[in-house]
């Protein structure tokens, strides 16, 4: 179990997203996720994803899409 507290936030992800590769092979990380989500945390959950999801693919530019992309953010009030 585990208890969030007002503020908190939790990102659950699949590799597709941390893996997502840039035009020249880099992927995208945990580290890069983490600094997204503490630079968005004013923002709500399902605004949250939406960014995410905007970092992940301008990150890979015209790279294809390899793998699935799952984002689940819970964000307690």
């Amino acid at each position: 179990m585990v208890a969030l507290r007002r503020g908190d936030v939790l990102a659950l992800y699949t590799d597709g997203i941390v893996e997502a590769e840039s035009p020249t092979g880099e992927q995208y990380s945990a580290t890069r996720l983490a600094k997204i989500v503490s630079s968005h945390l004013q923002e709500s959950a399902s605004e949250l994803i939406k960014s995410i999801y905007a970092s992940v693919t301008q990150f890979q530019g015209t790279t294809a899409q390899a793998d699935d992309m799952t984002l689940v953010v819970l964000k307690a009030l």
